[in-house]
């Protein structure tokens, strides 16, 4: 087996379809074709089920996945090893992982917290549906996500800032005439994103244990902050968001309160484990470990 070969493998097994692969190795889709069949023919068992549009991992195959992700990141390793030795000054990207659900969040403070760590630092994001992906593909360095995730085994989660949450509403809500209280939100309707993350999750169970579980059942559910700040500017909805957002209110109908229970909004650097760690990854992590 040629590295070749296990690059072609990881790729596919990524994409999903020969087409997309070979485009993205920039190599032609026979050409990909014969390297995998070479690859079976080679280990005398199937990797891939075909049909029509797509290919999916034989058991076969993930097992030879897992192996051949090992030696993938042993290789990097010894690359990136290689270069801190040759020339300790190198300033290559650092790739951040951030989860399309945490894209609307921005996770804003925690980027600043990086560049703070190392003000030089050139920052590289990787949008991605699973941060955990991204760092064991080695498609990233570290990954930036709310804290207390189902972490897998390989990765380590090191807490880096937290947040807190407010309420917001109109400045021309009936709750500017009253004394605020969380009895007093549930005949307003609650405004989310339309995420599934642990995130809105955890936001909306706290909802639930200590307003009204209806309050979830009828929420109003939009897919950017921007929808929802401008919902809440015309209606008599509210919201709850990291407080970093105060700063969009300028010119805008909105207000915002404090409340004591709210949770915090933790945020983590991920990493894996195992793995050798550039100068410019060690900086980051040693400007957050504890003093």
């Amino acid at each position: 087996m040629e590295l070749t070969h296990i690059n072609y493998f990881l790729c596919l097994s990524k994409h999903k379809q020969f087409t997309a692969a070979a485009e993205c190795l920039g190599i032609s889709q026979a050409a990909l074709s014969k390297q995998i069949k070479n690859l079976e023919s080679e280990l005398s068992i199937k990797l891939f089920d075909r049909n029509l549009n797509s290919c999916e991992l034989t058991d076969a195959g993930k097992i030879l996945k897992k192996h051949v992700l090992a030696v993938h990141r042993e290789l990097a390793s010894m690359k990136e090893e290689l270069i801190d030795i040759n020339d300790p000054t190198t300033k290559l990207p650092l790739k951040v992982a951030i989860n399309l659900d945490d894209l609307e969040y921005r996770m804003k403070t925690a980027i600043c917290q990086l560049l703070l760590s190392d003000p030089h630092q050139n920052i590289r994001g990787v949008a991605t549906a699973n941060i955990f992906d991204a760092i064991e593909n080695l498609t990233a360095d570290i990954g930036i996500s709310i804290s207390d995730l189902d972490t897998p085994k390989s990765i380590t989660e090191l807490p880096i800032t937290e947040e807190n949450y407010v309420f917001i509403y109109s400045t021309t809500h009936p709750l500017n005439q009253k004394e605020f209280s969380l009895d007093a939100l549930r005949q307003y309707p609650y405004i989310s994103l339309s995420s599934d993350s642990i995130e809105q999750t955890n936001l909306s169970n706290w909802i639930a244990q200590n307003i009204d579980e209806t309050s979830i059942i009828n929420a109003i559910h939009l897919n950017s902050i921007e929808l929802i700040l401008a919902m809440i500017e015309q209606t008599e909805g509210f919201a709850i968001v990291p407080d970093y957002l105060i700063s969009k209110f300028e010119n805008r109908s909105l207000t915002f309160k404090r409340w004591h229970t709210l949770p915090t909004r933790k945020i983590s650097i991920y990493y894996l484990k195992n793995k050798y760690l550039r100068n410019n990854i060690k900086r980051v992590l040693n400007y957050f470990l504890p003093k």
